[in-house]
């Protein structure tokens, strides 16, 4: 892999054919569009495992969006997920948290050398399991406001600011 442009990678995990599963990658295109171009590298799918210490390699931080399953929460509520580096097998209410949360850790103990900054978001979804490329009705209009969300949490912490 080149070396990274920009200090950030935004990593939007998800299946655009799976309905809101692919919440994760429709929202991290649309807070790159926001950003300055130098903020972050954008990288989107349905990544999982041994191929996220490639894509991470050489940044100094990752945000990852992913589809969140939460009963009880609002479709499109925003929720920081904590991440621990050293679990594995761990159950996890995301549909590729828990395949993360123990990739990560793998690697971690392989001597994969990670970003130091990992940071987790996941977007209430509803509808994971459903065969139909783009989101349901409700979670579809929520968008912008989940675009803004992230924009909020992820970055203007950062002192990053949207274009």
């Amino acid at each position: 892999m080149d070396a990274p442009r920009a200090p950030t990678l935004l990593l939007g995990l998800g299946n655009t054919l799976m309905c809101d599963d692919g919440v994760g990658c429709l929202v991290a295109r649309e807070v790159h569009r926001a950003l300055a171009p130098e903020t972050a590298d954008l990288l989107d799918g349905p990544l999982v495992g041994i191929d996220l210490a490639a894509v991470m390699e050489g940044y100094e931080r990752v945000v990852i969006l992913d589809a969140l399953v939460a009963p009880g929460e609002p479709a499109g509520a925003v929720l920081r997920v904590p991440l621990d580096p050293d679990a594995v097998g761990d159950a996890h209410p995301s549909a590729h948290a828990a395949g993360l949360e123990t990739s990560l850790a793998t690697l971690r103990r392989l001597g994969a050398e990670l970003p130091p900054t990992i940071e987790v978001y996941g977007i209430v979804a509803r509808h994971v399991d459903r065969l139909h490329e783009g989101l349901s009705g409700t979670l579809a209009r929520r968008l912008p406001a989940v675009v803004v969300r992230i924009l909020d949490s992820a970055f203007s912490t950062q002192g990053i600011s949207a274009r």
